[in-house]
């Protein structure tokens, strides 16, 4: 047990110094500024219309508020973002609550692996874009279906208790 603690230390800390290594490389390119500018222009999108958002796949109210140093690159670069300004809150909740309610069930029956899948699908969120592709919709998928899984064993334990009583 001492062992898995040095060791996930030790990971933490090599994960942590990648990060800053990769964040170095990453700040000297026009990228990073291409991506703090999406996530600005989202943002703004989002504020006129947060509750149901500006239409989906209306990708030209978050391009009208970028930066003019990036007319040259007009693609967006991360989902959670995106589908706040196309979807508001309403749409959005479809993808956010069962994030939610992943990582409350996997820390409920202490399952690490699937609170881990649950982080690195909320970091690819931030970091790609995926929105309305059959890949998030798999993912949403599978997320769904180990929910209903785990609510559906929690009630089948119970009536079993309940017959042996």
């Amino acid at each position: 047990d001492k062992k898995k603690v040095i060791l996930n230390i030790i990971l933490l800390i090599i994960t942590i110094l990648f990060l800053f290594v990769f964040w170095g490389f990453r700040s000297n390119s026009a990228s990073l500024s291409i991506r703090i500018d999406d996530y600005q222009a989202s943002f703004k999108a989002f504020s006129n219309h947060a509750i149901i958002g500006n239409g989906y796949n209306n990708e030209l109210a978050i391009k009208e508020y970028f930066s003019d140093f990036r007319k040259y690159n007009n693609g967006l670069s991360n989902s959670i973002f995106v589908l706040l300004a196309e979807g508001g809150i309403y749409l959005s909740l479809i993808y956010i609550l069962p994030q939610i309610l992943i990582a409350y069930e996997s820390i409920k029956f202490k399952e690490k692996n699937i609170l881990a899948m649950d982080i690195i699908f909320i970091i690819s969120m931030f970091i790609s874009i995926y929105t309305f592709t059959p890949l998030m919709f798999l993912n949403l998928a599978i997320i769904d279906a180990y929910i209903y899984s785990k609510k559906n064993k929690v009630k089948e334990e119970n009536y079993i208790e309940r017959m042996e009583l």
